[in-house]
């Protein structure tokens, strides 16, 4: 397929004469769509009571503390390799997780690490906050038609940046496109709102999909 098999974009005018959006509701498609693979998810949690930092970092060898660079204490785990930060209201994040469910057992683990030093706490309120994934599309996109048909929800300035950030509202994500075909995701809240989202993603690009005898990136 080239790009002479696409007709030019035309704005489309209702009835009453007003420019109208192309819909951007994705189409039936039998083609097999690429997976996203989670690279990470921050979570918070709580352990419900106050925390003294300082003891912590003193009776564990994973924990750093240094108050004048940053409030938290650092927790670093290496199963699962996640890094977790405490506050010293009981708040916690957890990083670098691959999976929720990753994420979730990290929190855990520092709850107990922490229940074990003798500090009366509980975890609850574990919450995702941030999912950041990848995935490739097997053809090159035209970035400039992108624009086109996504106007004021996308952001694209290749001479400062060559990547183009596609503001989603339903489910609420933002998408980084690149003309290779190269996606990223971030913002996601969990993995349905990552998959609902790239379906949505993988139909618009379809529009503008180049063939790869046409695709001539600048070295």
């Amino acid at each position: 397929m080239s790009v002479a098999d696409f007709s030019p974009l035309e704005p489309l005018t209702s009835q009453n004469g007003e420019t109208e959006r192309p819909s951007l509701a994705p189409a039936a498609s039998a083609t097999p769509k690429p997976a996203v693979k989670i690279n990470n998810v921050l979570a918070t949690f709580s352990l419900g009571a106050d925390l003294d930092l300082k003891e912590i970092v003193l009776r564990t060898r994973i924990a750093e503390y240094n108050p004048e660079k940053f409030a938290g204490c650092t927790i670093r785990l290496s199963e699962p390799k996640v890094s977790g930060f405490l506050y010293t209201t009981g708040n916690g994040v957890v990083t670098g997780a691959k999976s929720v469910e990753e994420a979730k057992r990290a929190a855990k683990k520092i709850a107990r690490i922490v229940q074990k030093l003798g500090f009366a706490v509980q975890f609850k309120h574990f919450q995702v906050h941030n999912m950041t994934g990848t995935t490739q599309v097997d053809f090159p996109v035209q970035l400039e038609r992108l624009v086109e048909i996504l106007g004021s929800d996308c952001q694209y300035d290749p001479e400062i940046f060559p990547g183009l950030h596609y503001r989603m509202l339903d489910p609420f994500c933002t998408w980084c496109i690149f003309c290779s075909g190269k996606l990223v995701v971030t913002g996601a809240s969990s993995v349905e709102a990552v998959e609902s989202s790239a379906r949505k993603v993988f139909e618009v690009l379809e529009r503008v999909r180049v063939s790869l005898t046409e695709f001539a990136p600048i070295l």
